[in-house]
């Protein structure tokens, strides 16, 4: 019974997918959480990058204030 459980355990851990090979990993797995790498095929990041987390959504925003306030002065 408890290989059962670790089996449903198992399938109901979160994962990501390899932009390189396409496989599903587990978000647990101990090589990601260490290296941070893909076991199959030794991708470094294997999820990339997510833009949110590399620019804050304050700094974007900020970024979108200073474009339009420029434009709208261009335009006159």
């Amino acid at each position: 019974m408890a290989v059962l459980e670790g089996v449903q355990a198992h399938a109901h851990d979160p994962s990501g997918t390899c932009r390189t090979c396409g496989t599903s990993i587990p978000l647990s797995d101990l090589i990601l959480e260490k290296f941070c790498r893909c076991y199959y095929c030794g991708k470094a990041n294997p999820f990339g990058a997510n833009w949110k987390t590399v620019l804050p959504p304050a700094v974007v925003l900020a970024a979108l204030a200073m474009l339009t306030t420029w434009w709208k002065q261009a335009l006159l």
